[in-house]
């Protein structure tokens, strides 16, 4: 299933009765199977979206801490507030959506301009 696109996917899913149980959580925009010829659809990827990324990812690489994680306030909620315990400690939820970040763009450990992040 990985040569599939989004649009071949839903198309896939919607002719099997498995595929009924994914319309609650699919956007509506995936329902809509557009014409690849248009150009300029929304969520096409552009230089700029590009530059975005590659500019967060900078951001997110010069954040890192020595031992490979990123800082954040320990802590745990209590009702409304949040206890902290501890501050500007390795977090693992921060340090997890930050490596999310680096594999979304195709980055992998140990390989690339990223590898050692």
């Amino acid at each position: 299933m990985s040569g599939l696109n989004r649009r071949d996917f839903v198309r896939c899913a919607l002719r099997s009765g498995a595929g009924l149980s994914l319309l609650p959580i699919l956007p509506a925009s995936a329902l809509v199977l557009q014409d690849p010829s248009i150009s300029g659809r929304r969520g096409d990827v552009t230089k700029k979206s590009q530059a975005a990324a590659a500019a967060g990812l900078r951001w997110l690489g010069g954040r890192a801490r020595p031992d490979g994680s990123w800082a954040a306030s320990v802590g745990y909620k209590l009702n409304s507030d949040y206890n902290v315990t501890e501050k500007d400690a390795g977090h693992t939820g921060i340090t997890a959506l930050a490596c999310m970040a680096y594999l979304a763009g195709g980055h992998l450990p140990g390989r690339g301009r990223w590898g050692r992040v």
